[in-house]
């Protein structure tokens, strides 16, 4: 199998070009930023992946399919297609660093942004960075990020000396802690602000 390795990808505007010894660069968000910008958030189960050659680009995306437990944010069908770069067709493999991963039948929550050629597919906003695992470990339900391929970079400090790079942090894995309380965190984010009230006038 032929295997072709692209470094640094674009990710809804959250990914920078990065050299090979990190992958890609993301922007370290809070998950409260990260429900903001999706156009979706839902919390869903895998059903499979097809991947597909686009002949006249020459690279490979991998198309998944899932199935919508809840929509935290948006109104995206009980279906949702997630678009992600790289894949194997035909004896040819491509593969993109810092791109999300996912197995049939495991539990997410993703963080979505419309395809910019095809309103009907989603992209995962900051590529691994906005997909979270929904495990059972021991007797509770865990919300795990998997981050191998990525570093995060934190976001330009308005008093920054001049020259000084941002802070980049690697990191394998992030458990996120019990995951009721992590989905009460985005629904709690996705609610829209309460209008303000008007003053009384005398």
């Amino acid at each position: 199998m032929r295997v072709v390795t692209f470094l640094g990808m674009l990710a809804a505007g959250l990914a920078l070009l990065a050299g090979p010894a990190r992958g890609a660069t993301v922007l370290r968000l809070s998950f409260e930023e990260l429900t903001e910008r999706s156009d979706a958030v839902v919390r869903g189960r895998v059903v499979g992946s097809t991947p597909k050659m686009n002949a006249a680009a020459g690279r490979i995306s991998t198309f998944t399919e899932v199935q919508v437990i809840e929509a935290i944010k948006g109104a995206p069908g009980k279906r949702v297609t997630v678009q992600q770069p790289g894949g194997v067709v035909g004896g040819i493999g491509q593969s993109v660093a810092g791109a999300a991963k996912f197995a049939p039948g495991e539990e997410v929550v993703l963080f979505l942004a419309r395809a910019p050629d095809d309103a009907s597919v989603f992209q995962v906003l900051g590529m691994s960075a906005g997909k979270v695992r929904l495990e059972k470990k021991l007797d509770s339900l865990r919300a795990v990020r998997d981050l191998d391929g990525i570093a995060f970079v934190d976001p330009p400090a308005p008093k920054r000396p001049a020259g000084q790079a941002p802070a980049v942090r690697v990191l394998s894995s992030e458990d996120l802690g019990d995951a009721s309380q992590f989905l009460g965190r985005l629904k709690a984010a996705a609610r829209p602000a309460a209008p303000a009230k008007k003053g009384t006038k005398r």
